[in-house]
Parts: structure tokens; sequence; C-alpha cells
């Protein structure tokens, strides 16, 4: 469920706008930072790992000047004519060369044409990237046009927490002109031109708010979803990611961070390795705990419950969504166990791609697991350690709903 994020209006009502350019760095860039220079204000720059080479000092330019730099993958190709192990290469690829360049690991993605988005969130996520960013404004400067005409549509467009789309490669030399005249002409309106991250992390002003019993649904799962969007529409990084608490049959606790998949009033799916430290104790003393934590927005959900396995069907249905590399690697990986090294690792990596080629089917040691919950708890934070805290209990009659002292 990784997010992709169009726009972000700003909850205090602020005048911001994200100016993003792509498929650069070009000979445009340059004229694009004077620009930005002049007139102030901070762009986010998708960065197309093909012009990288050559051009290693504008990107390091860009980032010392207070831009921020994301991946815009390789080659430029549609992603729909893409593998997801060739998607993965293109953005593992330009991720690497922007490092090289900057000593910056990007955290955006941009997808070309923003096309495929749903399955470039969800392959980007798996190393770090996110959210995926689209837009709500498209002047299309990448085609002939008057500098004029490019920053009236801008401007006719412009919203607070409006995502423009602009090009600084592949375009044409109209984009830093017209630039020139919007920039002046947004601040005249009130605006301020600042990072994409910056424009997401406005949402995070409300951190410290009241939670009542009258904002809360009857319903914990529907809650929790009301929640969790709230997360993926911040755009924060990894919302589902969650920390796993379990016991071997001695009560003896661990813990460890996992990916949530799916849930719904049957409980909250992640997947593991049977075989694993985890798998053995859930077999053991089949009870999990689970704890979501959204710093940004003063947040925490507890759920607590049985654990169980999902059937194979739909064990098999995610596990052909993995990209290649995290299939061979379940395969590969005796998670949990003591290896000599990691070449030992890499060897079993090597030998299973051998043996199985690059699309093999679930191993039988590896699938999903439900944890069917039995209680949440809702927490807010306050000022002062005051914070707000509810409990949902189910009992035969249905969910209780309680306030915990803090």
């Amino acid at each position: 469920m990784p997010a992709i994020v169009h726009g972000c209006a700003p909850p205090d009502g602020r005048r911001l706008i994200a100016l993003t350019f792509d498929d650069g760095p070009s000979d445009v860039t340059p004229r694009v930072l004077d620009v930005l220079a002049a007139h102030g204000g901070r762009s986010t720059f998708f960065v197309l790992g093909r012009s990288v080479p050559g051009r290693e000092h504008t990107l390091q330019r860009a980032v010392a000047e207070g831009h921020e730099l994301g991946n815009h993958l390789f080659s430029h190709t549609h992603p729909g004519w893409l593998e997801d192990a060739e998607l993965l290469e293109e953005l593992e690829r330009t991720t690497a060369l922007i490092e090289r360049a900057t000593a910056v690991r990007p955290r955006l993605v941009r997808p070309p044409y923003g096309e495929d988005s749903e399955r470039v969130a969800a392959i980007a996520a798996g190393i770090g990237l996110e959210p995926t960013v689209l837009w709500t404004v498209d002047p299309k400067d990448w085609r002939p046009s008057e500098p004029q005409r490019l920053a009236e549509h801008v401007l006719r467009a412009a919203r607070p927490g409006a995502i423009v789309d602009l090009h600084d490669g592949g375009g044409t030399d109209a984009t830093a002109e017209a630039l020139g005249l919007l920039l002046p002409a947004l601040a005249e309106r009130g605006y301020l031109a600042v990072t994409v991250s910056e424009l997401l992390a406005t949402r995070a002003i409300a951190r410290t708010r009241p939670l009542r019993a009258t904002d809360l649904l009857g319903d914990p799962v529907e809650q929790f979803g009301a929640w969790f969007a709230d997360a993926l529409e911040l755009g924060l990084p990894r919302p589902e990611a969650v920390a796993l608490a379990t016991a071997d049959a001695e009560a003896r606790p661990s813990a460890r961070m996992v990916l949530l998949k799916d849930f719904s009033a049957a409980g909250f799916v992640f997947h593991s390795n049977y075989e694993s430290r985890k798998g053995r104790e859930l077999a053991d003393n089949p009870r999990g705990a689970l704890l979501f934590h959204w710093h940004a927005l003063g947040r925490q959900v507890r759920v607590e419950g049985a654990v169980t396995r999902v059937g194979e069907a739909e064990s098999d249905e995610y596990f052909r969504t993995r990209p290649s590399g995290g299939r061979i690697g379940a395969w590969a990986s005796a998670q949990s166990e003591v290896i000599a090294g990691r070449e030992q690792l890499e060897q079993a990596v090597a030998a299973t791609r051998a043996r199985l080629g690059d699309d093999p089917p679930r191993p039988p040691f590896w699938g999903g697991y439900r944890l069917a919950p039995e209680q949440f708890e809702f927490w807010q934070h306050r000022d002062d350690r005051l914070h707000d805290r509810f409990r949902y209990r189910l009992t035969p009659s249905g969910w209780v709903r309680e306030r915990l002292s803090p």
C-alpha cells in the first residue's frame, strides 16, 4: 500500500506550491537554477539516470542551493514496457548515480509519463523510494510553446498544495524563461515555492491535537483505516511498516519490523518465512501484537490477537506481485539461521536463480499470516505527556470502547 501523492493542501491554508522538474539534468537545468536563485524558492528535480554522467556538478549545485532530488528512472522508457526486474534495475541504477554524485540518497520517485504508478510505487517502496509523486498541474512545457502562455497556464491552475510538472530536460528552452515570469507572479499572489517534501511535511503541523470519543468510529478496523489513510495522504515513508511482537512457548518475547500488506475485518496480513524465528514462535504460541507509529501525525495504533496462516492461494497471489529479486531471495535465504558470511547468501541467490529462473513459484516454507484483532488501542500525542488513549475490546456482544489514562 505505498503512497501515491498528487497534491497536498496545507491544513493551515498557507499558499505553498511545489514546482517540480523532470528528465534532467540537461543544459537547461543551470538556467532553471539561475532563475530559482534570482527569485527565491526551492524545487524538486526528478532525475533521469541516463542524463547524470557528465552533469554531476549540476546535481551538486542543486543540492547545495537547497533543492530536492527525486528518482525518475534511468531510460525514460514507459514503465508498462518494463518487467518488474527491469523497473527495479532502473530505479536502483538511478538512485546509485544520484547518491554517488551528491552523497544524498533520493527518497521520492516519479514514473515517466506518470504511468503505471501503482506498480512503480510498489516496487520503488521496496528500496525506500516513497512516496511516488505525480502532479496536479501539467502545462506540457515539453511541447513548443510561448513562455508567457506556459506561465499563465500554471497561474490559472495554481492552488495551495499544487504540484506542478515542468521539465528541465527533454523539453524546450521556454521553460526557464517561463519560470522567470511565473515566480514573481506567484509571489505577488502570496505563493511560496517549496520542495515536495516540504509541502508534504506541512500536514504534520497537527501532530498535537485532542482525540475525543466523538472523533472515533464505532468499528476499530474502520477507525484504523481512517488513520492509515491520513498517513498515506501525508506521504509518510513506509506508513505500512509495523512492529510485530511474538513470544515463544516459554513466553520469551521478540519483536521486529514487518510490512502490512492488507487489512480488513478479518485481520491484518503480513508475510514471512514460516521457518524464521517469528514463524517458529507463532507455531508454538500463535498470538501477536502489532504497533504502528506515525510520528509526524503524533499517533500510535496497537492491535493484539490470534495469528493464523492465510490460505495457500492468497499467499500465492501476493507472492506473484513481488519483484523477481524478492521472490528469489525468499527461496535463497534460510531466514534467522546462522551463515558463514555474505558470500554464502549471494551464492545461494545465484544457485536459486540458475535452478528456478527469474519467475520462481512461492516456496512451501513461505507465506502470509493474518492477525485477527481482539483488542485495539488508538493513541494521540498531547502536550505534557497527557496523551489521549482509547481501547477497543472485542466482547461477545461486539466492540467496547474505553478511555485509558496516559
